[in-house]
This record gives structure tokens, sequence and C-alpha cells, in this order.
């Protein structure tokens, strides 16, 4: 969390706002975060007249006009090489399409369905494609993100299920670039594809974006079509876990995808999930007072890098994603949020605290306000 002093300090007692745009918002009360609810919700003589002097146009060669412009020009370059903004939902295709199979149907309704969606031009061809590759029997149940006018290869090849299973490990924070390289590595497939599978449901569900929408955990992928395969298990595990969790009062406040995205800001500050409910919980009371995030995982997840020192022009450019600068949630998820940082999302801690940082003792440190947070910062790291 920056350590940054809140503009606002006449309550602290705070809690989060609607998100909902209005054309002229009027002030209203907010309830707040409190133990008995988990409602979370800026004359005298003339003068003789001066002899103007004839002003000569400056050039591009004066020293006082070059080192300016040079400056300038040295700030424009680093900006533009470290924030680089991210597409929220990158779409390589438009023709995105659910298809799904339900248990029991045989391979002549699957190639009948396929044909009505447009997937395919010919049920019967496509039939006989199955028929004649003795895939009949290894047709998956479950929905698939396809295209209209596939190949049939690439349709069974989406469908059936082709080579051995394997298992698979997508560790919490990892954004879907780096499980796309995780992918390359272990089944040597072109780069890239996870992330255009990715895009596939978002253009399919109608999602917002991609990022932030897997659930990370333990899968079971085909090596035939490890991406599509890994992309689909997790978007559907995350449609259960959201479903886990759908009493949260915050909906009434939140959409989904607001609270997924702040899953993700969650997973990125922390690894341990008994802290993750009180950092949800910091970061709604900030969202009520219209207070800036201040997390740097953010940036990190803009520049794309995660390890190096953030360059201080990154922290000082507005851009969506420097939660330093801007008020509000980022566009997009950051990353894969773990089923704990989903709950915490949706159920933050009942505390009113603004800041929170993780001292050399390997413990985290609350502060109800910026005073309190010096004083951690001194006695903690």
């Amino acid at each position: 969390m920056a350590d940054k002093k809140p503009t606002t300090t006449s309550s602290m007692r705070v809690a989060v706002k609607s998100r909902e745009k209005v054309a002229e918002p009027a002030p209203r009360k907010k309830p707040t975060v409190s133990s008995r609810s988990m409602s979370i919700s800026i004359g005298g003589a003339k003068r003789p007249t001066a002899k103007k002097k004839k002003r000569i146009p400056l050039t591009m060669s004066e020293p006082r006009v070059l080192l300016p412009f040079a400056a300038a020009m040295i700030v424009l370059f680093f900006a533009i090489l470290f924030i680089k903004p991210r597409p929220t939902a990158g779409a390589p295709h438009s023709d995105a399409i659910v298809v799904t199979i339900e248990a029991g149907m045989s391979a002549t309704q699957v190639s009948a369905r396929l044909f009505e969606a447009g997937v395919v031009d010919d049920a019967s061809h496509l039939l006989s494609y199955i028929v004649g590759e003795d895939l009949a029997a290894k047709l998956q149940i479950g929905s698939f993100v396809m295209h209209r006018g596939m190949a049939y290869e690439d349709v069974v090849a989406t469908i059936a299920a082709r080579g051995s299973l394997s298992a698979l490990t997508v560790s919490p924070a990892l954004t879907n670039a780096r499980i796309d390289a995780l992918l390359v590595q272990r089944f040597k497939m072109e780069p890239g594809s996870f992330e255009r599978a990715v895009n596939d449901l978002v253009h399919a569900y109608g999602l917002g974006f991609g990022e932030g929408w897997l659930l990370s955990g333990s899968y079971e992928v085909h090596t035939a079509t490890p991406a599509v395969d890994l992309a689909r298990q997790m978007y559907d595990a995350m449609i259960g876990e959201i479903q886990r969790n759908l009493g949260s009062p915050l909906l009434s406040l939140y959409s989904i995808e607001e609270l997924l995205i702040i899953a993700s800001l969650i997973q990125a500050e922390t690894q341990n999930p008994t802290e993750m409910a009180g950092i949800s919980a910091v970061i709604h009371n900030r969202l009520a007072i219209d207070e800036p995030l201040g997390i740097d995982a953010s940036t990190r997840y803009e520049i794309g890098d995660w390890h190096s020192p953030i360059p201080t022009i990154a922290l000082e450019t507005q851009s969506p994603y420097n939660t330093r600068r801007k008020k509000g949630l980022p566009p997009t998820g950051i990353c894969a949020p773990s089923p704990e940082a989903v709950k915490a999302a949706f159920y933050p801690e009942a505390r009113d605290d603004l800041f929170y940082l993780h001292g050399v003792d390997k413990q985290i440190h609350y502060a109800h306000t910026y005073d309190e947070h010096r004083e951690n910062i001194r006695r903690y790291r």
C-alpha cells in the first residue's frame, strides 16, 4: 500500500459506495463497515513610456529552447517505453460462440448441433469424419468455444478427448501471459495459444476482459489441446467459485467483474490466505472515500515486470493501471486469483483501516490513520 495520506479525514468509518455512473451524482450517506454489519458498503505624475523592445522569435538551436525540448523528449521516450496499456479484451476472433454438448448425446446429435450453430457447413460430413477417426466414443460433454466455419479436424480437436491427460497446477497470481509461457515450456505448444483461447472465451461469453476471470488451481488437460482445455476449465472453475459467493451483500454495489478485479489485486498483494480478508477491507474502504488504492502490483502488471524496481516514470504517469495516481479500480484483473482471494473480495473483514504493510517480522500491520501507518513503517521496516 502506497504511503499516501488520504484526502478525507472527517470520518474514517467508511463503506463501499455504489459503482454505477450517474449524470449528476448527489452526495449520499454511506453505510459503514462495522462489526455488527458486514454490509460494506475534493494618481501620480505620468511616467515616461518605456520604449518597446523588438521581440525576436526563439529558434530551436538556442540552448534555452533546446534543453527543455530535449528533456521533454527523454521523458516521453521513457513513458512510451514503460507504460504499455493492455487491451481489455484483445480480440483476434469476433465470431467465437459457445456450443454445449450434453451427456448422452450421440455423435449424430453432436454433429447436428454443431451444424445448427454454424460451426460446420454439413452435419453428415462431420459425422463421417468423427466415425472415420474412431472418435465417436471420445466426444466430451460440456461447453466449448468454437468459431463458425471451422475445419472438421479443428472441431474434433476441440470436442474429442485426444492425447493423454496431464496434471497441471496453475499457481495463484500468475498472469495469462505467464500461464501461456508455462504451457509453451511444458507442452511445446505455439506461443500465444493460451492467450488466444482466453480471448475466445471473452468473446463467446461477452466478458469485459480475460485477465482475472480464470481461477488458479490444479487441472488435468489433454496433451493434444492443453491451451483450450486449460482456459475452459479455469473459467468453469471460476464460475463455480462465484456461485459459492453469491450471497455477498457487495453484489448490490459492485458488478461481479469489479469484485474479480479486487480479488486479483488481493492475490497480487499476498499469498497468505489469512491476510486476504483484511486487505480486502482496506481496498473497499479506500474505494468508498474515493482514495487511490496505491497498489503497485497493478503498475507491475502494466509494465510486465514483477521483479525489478518500478521506474519512477511509471509511478508518476497517469495511466489506467497506476493506482497511485488513478482513483478507483484498474480496467481489468491483473492475475489469476485463488478461491480464497475470490471469497475475500466478496466477503471482506469488518475493519475500518485504510493502510497496511508487510513488516520485516513477516506480519501484516494495519493502520486507521496516516500517522499510525507512518509509525508502523518506522517500527516494522
